[in-house]
């Protein structure tokens, strides 16, 4: 059986799973009571593990169709002795006192998560819609250690990490096109968004380099990675493991030098290459633009990083690239 006869035995498969899922013929309240008890099924899965799960509340909003769970934490208790848990600080006041759990804990709150598109009925539109408000990550434990303690303060990590994620997508089903926002916001580290429109799709996705009818178009795409920190970080961290750093790794990816970044007449790809390298080397923000329609094909993908073809995934993606 050849790969393309899979995709299409995948094709009638998916089919038939659609013709009996009942989700879409359940009504608002009995998907709220499915949604709320897979809620609680995961707590006692996660407690299970000795991860302590607590949340302050559910609100499942069928008008708005919004399922919103606020003040999420979990807790993970390490129990056994290493480098950031020792002996000493398993055994803590709030445990002597039966307030506490045995072992160094781990700190993990969310304000909260929000999620569209559980309860629609619209049948020409798809949407998926997350939304994690403030994950907060407590960086405490690394004071269990000297060493943890003052790599902490020589990378500058705060007390606490805080996460931010946003992924909406709306799929029209009818005209089959693809609208996509993704923005991932690590404070004090990096913020990366994507925006793109995406149509011809052909579902479901093989990503087979040897595929020939896995095309699509992309209609519009833009991004922008903004370095709050990260790139310093991390070139502090190959310094001192004697690993090169990130703009000298690139240029060790590409097999190019610093000197035939400067001579005149670059490919696309090529200037791609030397803005990425000053980015990495002087950080700050990068942006790439394409508003005008292109076809990426399998093959893209396999040649996404060759300096050799012309019109590779970068150049097709990014026809405008900035640097600031």
């Amino acid at each position: 059986m050849s790969f393309a006869d899979i995709s299409i035995f995948q094709n009638i498969i998916f089919a038939l799973i659609g013709i009996l899922n009942p989700w879409p013929s359940l009504d608002n309240d009995t998907k709220a009571a499915f949604i709320e008890k897979s809620l609680n099924a995961s707590i006692q899965i996660m407690r299970s593990y000795n991860i302590e799960t607590v949340y302050e509340n559910l609100e499942i909003d069928t008008y708005r169709d919004l399922v919103s769970l606020q003040g999420l934490q979990f807790k993970y208790y390490i129990t056994t002795e290493n480098e950031l848990c020792s002996y000493e600080n398993m055994h803590t006041e709030a445990y002597a006192n039966f307030e506490d759990y045995l072992g160094c804990p781990i700190n993990i709150s969310l304000d909260s998560l929000d999620i569209e598109g559980l309860l629609s009925i619209d049948k020409k539109k798809f949407k998926q819609k997350f939304i994690l408000d403030n994950l907060k990550i407590d960086t405490s434990l690394l004071d269990n250690s000297p060493k943890a303690k003052a790599m902490k303060k020589l990378f500058d990590i705060t007390e606490i990490i805080t996460l931010n994620l946003i992924y909406d997508s709306e799929y029209y089903f009818n005209i089959n096109k693809l609208l996509l926002n993704f923005i991932l916001d690590l404070e004090n580290f990096a913020k990366i968004e994507v925006n793109t429109a995406i149509n011809r799709l052909n579902f479901p996705l093989t990503f087979d380099v040897n595929n020939e009818s896995f095309k699509f178009t992309v209609l519009e795409f833009s991004s922008t990675i903004t370095d709050n920190g990260l790139v310093e970080k991390i070139n502090l961290i190959s310094e001192l493991n004697n690993k090169p750093t990130l703009d000298k790794a690139f240029l060790d990816l590409t097999g190019m030098s610093k000197e035939q970044f400067n001579v005149e007449n670059l490919t696309p790809s090529q200037n791609i290459f030397k803005e990425i390298h000053f980015f990495l080397k002087n950080p700050g923000v990068i942006s790439c633009v394409n508003s005008s329609p292109v076809s990426i094909e399998a093959t893209d993908f396999q040649y996404a990083f060759d300096l050799s073809e012309k019109d590779n995934l970068l150049t097709k993606l990014c026809s405008v690239i900035m640097v600031n």
